[in-house]
């Protein structure tokens, strides 16, 4: 069968079809998502709100590490970390998840050598501590280094 026999359905001039869905969803916004997607608006609305402030955190991260050294950027990331999977103690803030030193350099766009270095002044520092294998954030401390605090 020749592309020329293809019958596709002509799509719409730009203008028109955003005309038409613009009208189509000003008379009834959750009766027309559900319609026209098959998914209830409610769980539309919140896969919408997650998938965007995934992105914006995203974007957020992206405008805020491009001026930060590598020390402030490592310890923009422990915050983060700190913040998503971190279980509040009296010391400060552990991490629940176990890290390499190569996960926190993708992370933060460094090598593994440099961000063991800066792990090391960090904890000589004693803006994170070590018990073991688990991370102990600072979150105070390291607010100061990035420019929070």
């Amino acid at each position: 069968m020749s592309m020329s026999a293809c019958s596709l359905p002509k799509k719409p001039e730009p203008d028109l079809y955003h005309a038409f869905f613009r009208r189509t969803m000003a008379r009834e916004p959750v009766l027309n998502v559900t319609t026209l997607l098959g998914v209830p608006f409610a769980d539309f609305t919140a896969m919408m709100g997650s998938t965007i402030s995934r992105w914006f955190d995203l974007l957020y991260r992206y405008a805020h590490f491009q001026g930060l050294s590598l020390r402030q950027r490592l310890a923009l990331a422990l915050l983060e970390l700190a913040q998503k999977f971190g279980v509040q103690d009296a010391r400060g803030t552990i991490l629940i998840l176990q890290l390499t030193h190569e996960d926190l350099a993708d992370l933060v766009g460094a090598s593994r050598q440099k961000v063991t270095e800066h792990m090391k002044e960090l904890e000589r520092q004693q803006l994170i501590l070590r018990d073991g294998r688990k991370l102990i954030v600072l979150p105070q401390r390291l607010q100061e280094i990035v420019g929070l605090a």
